[in-house]
């Protein structure tokens, strides 16, 4: 019903793959280090090299971070560096290969954090001479003789240019550094030097090192951005939501490996991060070492452009620890951006279109009541309806509870409970908030990082990966911007998060303005939010003898036009009202209605949601009513026969 849906934010995941351009041959800890021998010394949390600005040979050249010129090492002498032995028991002085008489050096003998580091004519002084200490796994801290302080990257940033600093030692990884010794070898790494975790997201383009046959086979080399890595093959620069670059020009017979370590065994959802031209029935399938096929054929549907990007799921059950998985192109005509892995078959992202109709937890006595509804549905996703804020606080309480987040009991059940039985039974579930006569999180916190927490409980609470916001209220003042501003950072802080707006719709599209209009998509976009999927609420037309069909099918014509228009790549979802609408006199959504609109949106890649208010209503106990039931259709159907039409798509 209108007047009860909720704002959703779908998240989607979006898969990270992680390779390592060149061989590596890493030095164990050790008490002391090697002399007489140059390294690349490559920072741990930027995986960028130590380096001599503009290979200066001058007094007071800084010291830097900047991306090893062969991605995981570098031949070049301004960033291979020697040790040797100091005026000062097991210290090192540091000199580079380019200027072997220009060592480290704090800037002014800085004894405090944020002194800076430079080249300097080696004088045997406190502030030129460093201890190694071994941090386990090839890694090392440096701690200057002068001060104390060890060698970091300010902020622990990850850009180019960030001249180097002392500070306080604080073990994370901005102070530690692996020492490499250069080489040009053959042998496959992953990508930066460390597998990529999982759970967790493996960039596309982040394949291993090794080069053609060792990390990635490929029939011809392609690609306009293979500039990204030394060995780059394939590869473009990608568009929103996809991110840096993506891996194009597939083919069959090629294949591309990723170093992963896996912290727990399991089964985990890989959600691709793909797009097509046209649809791909056999597209790809991931493999292990030994050749097994463990997600099964991988379909990529049309998204309607090389850069316009959907998700596409399967399951993969893995070991734990290190391991090689390979990405198998097994027929031409798509891209990949990104895999991203989460624990668990269920409660995964959306897969590339899914039906997921909605429940109202209010219309419900017990929370325990969710997981059989669901179940005797067959439906494999849901959307439980709504989060409102309590008594117009910074918060949200589920309808029927005593009291808003963390508390969740609703009868003798919590919907914690009711969510991971569904999760654990493979069904998605996405959470509303908002609705008619309802509101939001932002609509009473004063600021984005306020609403921001209260979005974040959310996700850590329930372990959802897809968020839904249900807007047709008038709205407070700021709210729309707050909203996206805040949604905006939960996606950068939760990798891979799908969200959803659920908007009243016409068939012209959305109304102008604010509360469910335009507006609200032109917030979004300037908030830099990718906005997953913006839902029309297609029913409520207020048309007398109307074609509900006709008139669904103009407003999701309408509503993609007006996404378009303001720059988004969002996909459209469609929510129905089965059975009796608000509408006076009443109109009619009917079965057949249903089976016309679902063969629609299976002609149209840009309908990606199909959904219903709500799973409660989905029977025949009330044939003939004539007003909006909660707890049955009014027209005469068996017990979940709306879900039994939609579930396929």
């Amino acid at each position: 019903m209108r007047s009860r849906f909720l704002q959703g934010a779908i998240m989607r995941f979006t898969l990270c793959l992680f390779a390592l351009p060149m061989p590596l041959a890493l030095l164990h800890a050790q008490d002391t280090l090697a002399t007489g021998v140059f390294y690349n010394l490559i920072n741990q949390n930027s995986g960028s090299c130590i380096d001599d600005t503009n290979s200066g040979t001058a007094n007071g050249t800084k010291v830097q971070q900047w991306a090893c010129g062969e991605g995981t090492y570098s031949t070049q002498l301004n960033q291979q560096w020697e040790f040797e032995n100091g005026t000062a028991s097991g210290y090192y002085y540091v000199a580079n290969a380019n200027a072997p008489t220009e060592t480290w050096n704090v800037t002014g003998n800085g004894t405090t954090s944020g002194s800076l580091i430079q080249t300097w004519t080696y004088a045997g002084n406190s502030n030129e001479e460093w201890q190694a200490v071994s941090l386990g796994n090839g890694y090392y801290k440096f701690v200057g003789q002068g001060s104390g302080l060890c060698l970091d990257t300010p902020g622990a940033s990850t850009a180019n240019g960030v001249q180097l600093q002392i500070y306080t030692c604080n073990g994370t990884a901005a102070q530690a550094w692996k020492l490499v010794t250069p080489s040009a070898g053959n042998s496959e790494e992953p990508y930066s030097g460390t597998p990529a975790p999982i759970p967790g997201t493996v960039m596309a383009e982040n394949y291993d090192t090794g080069g053609q046959g060792v990390g990635y086979s490929v029939a011809s080399v392609n690609g306009t951005d293979n500039g990204y890595r030394s060995d780059g093959v394939d590869l473009e620069t990608a568009s929103t939501p996809a991110t840096g670059n993506d891996l194009g020009w597939s083919a069959a017979g090629q294949w591309f490996k990723y170093t992963v370590n896996i912290s727990t065994a399991g089964t985990y959802t890989v959600s691709f991060l793909v797009a097509a031209e046209s649809a791909v029935g056999d597209a790809f399938h991931l493999s292990n070492s030994s050749g097994t096929n463990l997600t099964g054929s991988v379909a990529v549907p049309d998204t309607g452009g090389w850069q316009t990007w959907t998700t596409a799921t399967a399951t993969v059950t893995l070991p734990a620890g290190e391991q090689t998985l390979t990405l198998n192109q097994d027929n031409a005509g798509w891209n990949i951006d990104s895999m991203a892995f989460a624990s668990g078959s269920g409660g995964g992202a959306p897969p590339a279109r899914l039906f997921a109709p909605f429940e109202y937890v209010g219309d419900l006595g017990d929370a325990n009541q969710i997981p059989g509804i669901v179940s005797a549905s067959g439906a494999k996703a849901v959307i439980l309806a709504f989060l409102d804020p309590d008594n117009n606080g910074c918060n949200l309480i589920w309808p029927g509870a005593n009291g808003p987040l963390p508390s969740d009991t609703v009868g003798s059940t919590s919907m914690a409970t009711a969510i991971a039985d569904l999760q654990a039974a493979g069904v998605t579930v996405g959470i509303s908030q908002g609705g008619a006569g309802g509101q939001e999180a932002a609509a009473y916190c004063s600021t984005a990082a306020e609403t921001q927490a209260v979005y974040q409980q959310l996700i850590t609470q329930y372990h959802v990966k897809w968020l839904d916001f249900d807007v047709e209220y008038p709205e407070t003042s700021g709210q729309p911007t707050r909203r996206a501003q805040a949604l905006a950072a939960l996606q950068a802080a939760n990798p891979g998060l799908i969200i959803s707006y659920t908007l009243p719709l016409g068939p012209g599209g959305l109304d102008s303005g604010t509360g469910g209009g335009t507006t609200d998509l032109t917030d979004a976009k300037s908030a830099g939010l990718n906005l997953t999927i913006v839902n029309g609420m297609a029913m409520d037309f207020g048309q007398t003898n109307e074609n509900q069909p006709a008139l669904s099918e103009e407003g999701a014509a309408a509503l993609k036009s007006q996404i378009q228009s303001t720059g988004l790549t969002s996909t459209v979802g469609l929510t129905f009202l089965p059975g009796t609408s608000d509408d006076d006199p009443p109109q009619y959504f009917t079965l057949a209605n249903a089976t016309t609109m679902v063969d629609f949106a299976e002609t149209n890649s840009y309908i990606t949601l199909l959904s219903f208010w709500e799973l409660n209503r989905d029977n025949g106990g009330c044939p003939g009513s004539t007003v909006d039931e909660d707890t049955c259709s009014g027209v005469s159907q068996s017990n979940y026969q709306f879900s039994s039409i939609f579930e396929p798509f």
